[in-house]
């Protein structure tokens, strides 16, 4: 019996080294996977910042416009532009009135 046991010891020793084996290669690809997720949602997160910040640019240079054209529409420009053009207030406006209405 002792000889059985004797020679048991080497089959037990590697089953306990492949087990080992088998826990880090196990371990090491839940850790890769861990690092590929990780790292896949920091490249989103740079991605999201990235659309965040163009929007708010989009949306100030918006703003400019918008105000621009506020000021391209004033009366005051409006009347301004049509002098510059050879326009002159009416002094009296006479309308006409369509036959058949």
């Amino acid at each position: 019996m002792a000889q059985g046991i004797e020679q048991g010891q080497p089959v037990s020793g590697r089953r306990t080294f492949l087990r080992l084996l088998l826990f880090i290669l196990v371990l090491s690809l839940v850790a890769g996977s861990y690092l590929a997720l990780v790292s896949h949602t920091a490249g989103q997160g740079r991605h999201i910042q990235q659309l965040e910040k163009d929007l708010f640019d989009v949306r100030t240079e918006n703003q400019h416009i918008e105000v621009q054209l506020a000021e391209e529409e004033s009366v005051h420009r409006l009347l301004k532009r049509a002098g510059e053009q050879g326009f002159v207030a009416a002094d009296q406006v006479e309308y006409l009135i369509a036959p058949g209405r």
